[in-house]
């Protein structure tokens, strides 16, 4: 748990940053890029930290521990669906808010359009021209029976869950002015210049 005595007004979500990827498009590790000289996983950890007593980070990343955030290596190594499950199986809370650890520019007004929505569902995502933004949102822990069906059947494709779950999706159109910004990642550099370009 976080060591600040201020205690959330979310204190049944952990944030957990999703960190198990390899950056092989990017050709380094994208959670270590910096802009305006803080690296882009603690810009999402320090947004987490302000909304949630607890954080931890989904992958195993011993290198982007923080006192009070642990990292944890997937059971079932090698996607998206593994690092919500690592996080699921790893969170003392009921639900967990992910998002990745490539993510520049967070904004907590986009973290709490979704927060107060987890009610009587088993995730909260946005979608963006009717494809479900996968790793970036709420997930209840009721679906981690049908997630490890998934993962233990070798069906590793995160999309196939949203069908099996009681998901409220939430169209971007219904986002603050900027949510493309705050919603980006970057995979290449070509992603973290146009970002950049876009930022300035």
């Amino acid at each position: 748990m976080n060591t600040d005595l201020k205690k959330s007004i979310y204190p049944d979500v952990t944030g957990v940053l999703l960190a198990g990827g390899r950056s092989k498009r990017m050709g380094q590790d994208k959670a270590m890029l910096e802009i305006a000289g803080r690296p882009l996983y603690l810009r999402v950890i320090d947004l987490m930290r302000e909304l949630f007593d607890q954080v931890l980070i989904s992958g195993e990343r011993p290198d982007l521990e923080l006192p009070g955030i642990k990292s944890y290596p997937d059971i079932y190594p090698g996607s998206s669906l593994a690092g919500v499950h690592t996080a699921l199986k790893a969170a003392e809370t009921d639900w967990i808010f992910i998002a990745p650890c490539d993510m520049p520019f967070p904004d907590r007004l986009i973290f709490e359009q979704l927060l107060p929505l987890r009610s009587d569902v088993s995730a909260v995502l946005p979608t963006t021209d009717g494809r479900v933004d996968a790793v970036f949102g709420l997930y209840n822990k009721s679906c981690l029976p049908i997630i490890e069906e998934m993962l233990i059947a070798e069906n590793f494709r995160i999309q196939s869950l949203f069908a099996r779950i009681d998901c409220r999706l939430i169209d971007t159109a219904e986002f603050p002015e900027g949510w493309q910004l705050a919603l980006s990642n970057v995979n290449t550099p070509e992603d973290l210049e146009k970002v950049l370009a876009e930022k300035r």
